[in-house]
């Protein structure tokens, strides 16, 4: 990793840009990277501003567009010693896999992962937004333990993590205005929190892990209209009558999940300047809806009123 000493911060615009493009910048400010885009869309439209004190890097990474894959390049121009990435999720989920786990994260849940190891950074279709904490790889108590539990999800909605997520939500702007001796004493004490939370229990149950899996691979697929709870449970390695059991434990059934993911893109599209053009029958086709009629009367079921008129604000 690049160490920069001093502090900086350099927003850019959100803007359009294409695949390489985007692929670039993320490079210039974490490792080398490949961004795959999973449709045949080969745009994003993107902001990104990062804050350099010391020895940390904090970022916040804001994205649109379909689904796509950040993936760690396996080819390494430089031996950096690598880099320990802590991401909060902020807007929108993200899957995160190291290791042979993958964590699915919704706003507010966290996620550790190693740049020297491969990883992948899952985004669904939407808009994402994450804090994202870079810090050389130490020798230090906290650290050995965040290693050992990459691609682990620590929940933002209750324990430690509760307080973890701000603290690192706030050490983007947080660090502009500090030394960088503060910046380090801030950062570490993140860590600690962290590497406390997944020691104390702070981790999610087998059953809600599972849970995790299967609504990772629905938001990954929400968009294919062949999506169905049978193919879900084959693409998540259970039985189906194991995977309705999982859901039990969630608001929502399997078929309900897939509709809301459907509605909720849908719902963003029609506000999307971008997509003025696109009848709304193009938008339920898009979002993986089997006609324009079936999409209009779900999608006033769940909104209060028809797409066209959401549409018109």
């Amino acid at each position: 990793m690049r160490l920069n000493l001093g502090m900086a911060m350099a927003p850019t615009p959100r803007e359009q840009v294409d695949l390489r493009t985007w692929r670039e910048r993320l490079s210039e400010s974490f490792v080398r990277l490949d961004v795959l885009s999973l449709r045949s869309d080969d745009y994003l439209r993107t902001r990104m501003s990062t804050a350099v004190n010391g020895w940390v890097r904090a970022s916040t990474v804001d994205v649109r567009g379909e689904p796509h894959v950040v993936r760690r390049s396996r080819a390494r121009t430089t031996d950096d010693g690598g880099a320990l990435l802590v991401s909060v999720q902020l807007g929108g989920t993200c899957v995160v896999r190291q290791g042979g786990r993958e964590a699915f994260l919704e706003p507010g849940d966290i996620a550790v992962y190693c740049s020297s190891e491969p990883y992948d950074l899952a985004f669904p279709g939407g808009t994402h937004r994450q804090a994202v904490l870079q810090v050389p790889l130490a020798d230090t108590v906290a650290m050995r333990s965040l290693l050992g539990k990459t691609a682990v999800r620590v929940p933002g909605s209750h324990g430690l993590g509760r307080a973890v997520g701000p603290l690192i939500t706030a050490i983007p702007r947080a660090i502009e205005n500090s030394n960088a001796v503060e910046a380090e004493r801030l950062t570490l004490s993140g860590l600690d929190l962290l590497a406390l939370s997944l020691s104390s229990g702070d981790r999610i149950s087998r059953s809600a892990e599972l849970l995790d899996r299967a609504r990772a691979f629905i938001a990954m697929n929400a968009d294919d209209p062949s999506l169905t709870p049978p193919s879900i449970a084959v693409g998540v390695h259970l039985s189906l009558a194991h995977l309705h059991r999982v859901f039990q434990q969630s608001d929502n059934s399997v078929a309900e999940t897939v509709k809301n993911i459907r509605l909720e893109r849908a719902a963003a599209d029609l506000r999307d300047e971008g997509l003025r053009e696109w009848t709304i029958a193009e938008i339920a086709e898009r979002r993986g809806f089997a006609d324009a009629s079936s999409f209009s009367r779900a999608f006033a079921s769940r909104f209060g009123m028809p797409p066209i008129r959401w549409r018109n604000g």
